[in-house]
C-alpha cells in the first residue's frame, strides 16, 4: 500500500472510531503531514479531509491556520461561497496579524463581488492596505508572498497607489486605493 492510502486509510479510521480528538499533537501532526502529502501529489479533495479534520482541533492545533485557509480556498474554487466567507472571516478574526490575512481579505472581496454586486467592502479593502507598514521611499513597490497549504503561491505586490494579488503567477485581484 503507497503512503498516501495508507495516510488516507488511517484519517478514515481515525473519523470513524474516533482516535483523532483536540489535544493530541502527534495526531494533529501526522495528519497535517497526510494533507500536506496529498496536496503536493495534486490530490486537492483528499488534502482537504485531511485539513478539515484538523479543523475539529479547534485554535489550540499548530496546523489550525493552515487548515483554516485550505478549507476556505477548498470551498471558493468549488463555488461554495457561504462556507468560504465563514472560514476566511474565521481565519482573520482568529490570526489578525497573520501571514495569511490580505489573502483571505481578497477571497473575502471576491466572494462579495460574486454574491453582492455593487456592495462596498470598505472595511476588507482597509485589512489589506494596512497590512504591514509600508515605506516605499526607496522603492517602486513591496512583495509579500504566501504558499498555501493545498499547493497555491500567492503574491501581494504593493505599489504605491495600489495592491496586486497574484495566485501562481497570473493576476488575481488589483485593489486601488
Amino acid at each position: 500500500m503507497n503512503a498516501r492510502r495508507y495516510c488516507v486509510f488511517v484519517a478514515v479510521v481515525a473519523m470513524v472510531v474516533g482516535i483523532v480528538r483536540p489535544g493530541f499533537a502527534d495526531d494533529d501532526r501526522y495528519v497535517h503531514q497526510c494533507a500536506r502529502e496529498a496536496a503536493a501529489e495534486g490530490d486537492r479533495n483528499g488534502a482537504f479531509s485531511f485539513y478539515h479534520s484538523l479543523l475539529r482541533s479547534g485554535e489550540g492545533s499548530p496546523y489550525y491556520h493552515d487548515a483554516l485557509f485550505a478549507a476556505g480556498e477548498y470551498y471558493f474554487w468549488n463555488a461554495d461561497y457561504r462556507d468560504s466567507c465563514e472560514v476566511f472571516t474565521a481565519l482573520i478574526n482568529c490570526y489578525p496579524g497573520g501571514k495569511a490575512l490580505p489573502f483571505a481579505a481578497v477571497f473575502l472581496l471576491r466572494i462579495d463581488e460574486r454574491s453582492r454586486p455593487g456592495v462596498s467592502s470598505d472595511d476588507l479593502k482597509k485589512k489589506i492596505i494596512t497590512f504591514k507598514q509600508l515605506s516605499l521611499l526607496f522603492s517602486e513597490y513591496k512583495e509579500y508572498a504566501y504558499n498555501s497549504p493545498l499547493g497555491n503561491r500567492y503574491k501581494a505586490v504593493y505599489f504605491i497607489d495600489r495592491v496586486e494579488f497574484y495566485k501562481n503567477g497570473e493576476l488575481f485581484e488589483t485593489i486601488i486605493f
